[in-house]
C-alpha cells in the first residue's frame, strides 16, 4: 500500500463503519451517500487504483497528501474494510 498507508482508517466491515458515521446499523454505501451527499464513494482492492484517478487529472503526490490532511474544504478519506477486504475512498466537500 506504500505512502498512503497513514492515513487508512481500518474498520471491521463496511456495516461498523456506517454505523460509526451515520448511526446506522447494518447499514450500507448508500447510507454513507444520504448522509454525505457532497461526497463520492468508491471501492477497490487496491489503494492505488483508488488514487490513480487524481493522478490521471494532473494531481500530484503532494496534492493528494492536502486532501488527505484537509479538515474544511475538498478532503479525502481512505478506509480499508476487512471483512470486504477491500479500500473505500470517500472524496467530497465538507
Amino acid at each position: 500500500m506504500g505512502y498512503y498507508s497513514k492515513y487508512v482508517q481500518g474498520y471491521k466491515s463496511l456495516e461498523s463503519l456506517v454505523e460509526d458515521n451515520c448511526g446506522v446499523k447494518n447499514g450500507s454505501i448508500e447510507d454513507l451517500e444520504g448522509e454525505n451527499p457532497d461526497a463520492t464513494f468508491h471501492m477497490d482492492a487496491n489503494v492505488e487504483s483508488l488514487l490513480e484517478y487524481f493522478e490521471d487529472v494532473g494531481f500530484s503526490d503532494s496534492d493528494v497528501e492536502k486532501l488527505l490532511k484537509a479538515r474544511y474544504g475538498n478532503y479525502l478519506e481512505l478506509y480499508y474494510l476487512e471483512k470486504e477486504d477491500m479500500y473505500l475512498m470517500e472524496h467530497g466537500t465538507r
